[in-house]
């Protein structure tokens, strides 16, 4: 049961290589792609010091933050992860 009325939003990516592709919708709705496909080419956690090794790969996980200072918190019920083997055919 849920403790409040609030809208619940579907969060999705779609990671192609090096292409990302993000979708959300409404409980119950068809899902809306964003305009894409953003360049994920560079994301990773370099961290250290140039031409060290320390590169392990990019990720894809859950985050938010509170920009604006309302301190208001963004819940999420679960993350779920599927690899596949093919390129997406995104519209």
């Amino acid at each position: 049961m849920r403790k409040t009325a609030r809208p619940v939003v579907w969060e999705g990516v779609e990671v192609d290589y090096e292409r990302l592709y993000f979708a959300y919708r409404a409980d119950g709705q068809d899902w809306c792609w964003l305009p894409g496909p953003l360049d994920d080419s560079i994301l990773s956690d370099e961290a250290g010091p140039p031409g060290n090794p320390n590169f392990t790969g990019a990720f894809v996980g859950m985050c938010c933050q509170d920009v604006a200072g309302t301190r208001r918190p963004a819940d999420f019920d679960y993350f779920e992860y599927q690899e596949r083997s093919y390129r997406a055919t995104i519209p």
